[in-house]
């Protein structure tokens, strides 16, 4: 979380990729404890559902306890094969 009160000085945005559930949980924890404002931050889902389909762009959000909205069911559970 050092670079993102590193970036709110220095005035940058930063966009990170990811599919760490940590990262998105500290994100969330970071909010509820107001050291970043839920404003501040976009999540943005890409969703494929199969190779034939097209890409779908989700927009989620955290509310002020720094809970996800719009959140897909299941997102993080592991794949069934």
């Amino acid at each position: 979380m050092k670079v993102i009160k590193l970036s709110k000085e220095k005035k940058i945005n930063l966009i990170i990729e990811t599919h760490s559930e940590t990262i998105i949980n500290q994100i969330g924890n970071q909010i509820y404890k107001e050291m970043i404002d839920k404003k501040d931050v976009s999540v943005i889902l890409f969703e494929k559902e199969s190779p034939d389909h097209p890409t779908s762009v989700k927009l989620s959000n955290y509310d002020n306890d720094g809970r996800l909205v719009n959140w897909p069911w299941g997102f993080f559970e592991p794949e069934v094969i």
